[in-house]
């Protein structure tokens, strides 16, 4: 599942974020971020295709990512696979 949400400040972003997790049944589960600054296309498509040792899934919020080039580039490739993942991406 990819969930896309923009603007706003990082309070009011982090509490949409947490909303979606809540409605997703994903609260308390393993979140990793990966920002526009730290962004780095194997870990995100490991990411995509990714199983946590336990089974189960997990959230992965991108913060700006689609503001770097390399990152905008990895989303709009692979937006077939995020929708199809098991795991939630905000």
């Amino acid at each position: 599942m990819f969930l896309v949400f923009y603007g706003g400040n990082g309070e009011k972003l982090l509490s949409r974020w947490k909303n979606a997790l809540e409605k997703a049944g994903e609260e308390g589960k393993t979140i990793y971020r990966l920002t526009a600054l730290d962004f780095n296309r194997q870990r995100f498509e490991e990411l995509i295709k990714g199983a946590p040792l336990l089974g189960g899934s997990f959230a992965v919020a991108l913060s700006g990512v689609l503001e770097n080039p390399e990152g905008r580039a990895a989303v709009e490739e692979n937006l077939e696979n995020l929708s199809a993942s098991p795991h939630l991406f905000l």
